[in-house]
């Protein structure tokens, strides 16, 4: 799907770590590549464990991006995509971010995965033009 150009990413590591999985899914484009994929990805922190002192010892990364893809104006396809990545706190605020920014990466790699395979599925002749 060289088609496809990723939109620029908004600030921030969940948007960098989103758009580096999906250039790695769709590959390098062309230059004059016609489509315009745009996400807009958020993820929230989920407790799930507490241990015995009330602090929580394992909580869910649910990531959520929504896409659009555009040739132009045009609104080709869109949707969203959930994602979960579990993550363990430990003792050491640095292994837990540590941790914590692994999963997100993994998370961001696995929704990139969704997207692709869904617009895959989706494509229509149309989409890349006369």
């Amino acid at each position: 799907m060289n088609q496809v150009r990723l939109a620029p990413a908004a600030r921030g590591d969940l948007p960098d770590r989103l758009n580096r999985a999906l250039a790695r899914s769709f590959g390098a484009p062309l230059p004059e590549a016609p489509l315009l994929l745009e996400t807009t990805p958020s993820a929230v922190r989920r407790g799930l464990a507490v241990g015995q002192d009330d602090a929580v010892t394992r909580y869910n990364l649910d990531l959520s991006v929504s896409y659009r893809l555009r040739r132009g104006d045009v609104l080709l396809a869109s949707g969203e995509v959930e994602t979960i990545a579990a993550v363990n706190a430990v003792a050491s605020q640095y292994a837990t971010l540590v941790s914590e920014r692994e999963s997100l990466g993994r998370a961001a790699e696995d929704a990139a995965d969704k997207i692709f395979k869904r617009l895959a599925v989706e494509a229509r002749p149309e989409w890349w033009g006369p």
